[in-house]
């Protein structure tokens, strides 16, 4: 029975295979929070410039959707990385 669980000589390479192996699941998980925050931040966006059409259009019933959509995309709601064109 002594022998059947001996202690390693040696755990030299141990912990590069643990590195190795923990490594790509913390950078997945870290990729996956900055997604997550980049979509979190373009809904927020996207949230923030409809309620300002319809304020604009509340505030202005003569005008129409047209106008209140320019006077909207002239204020900055969209960072640079999420600059999209609308025609």
């Amino acid at each position: 029975m002594k022998g059947i669980f001996k202690k390693p000589e040696s755990e030299s390479g141990a912990a590069i295979i643990e590195f190795a192996l923990g490594v790509p699941f913390l950078l997945i998980f870290a990729m996956a929070a900055m997604e997550f925050g980049q979509i979190s931040a373009a809904t927020t966006a996207v949230d923030n410039a409809a309620h300002a059409a319809a304020r604009e259009l509340a505030v202005n019933p003569s005008g129409d959707a047209s106008s209140a959509k320019g006077r909207v995309k002239k204020r900055k709601f969209f960072h640079a990385s999420f600059a999209y064109e609308y025609n």
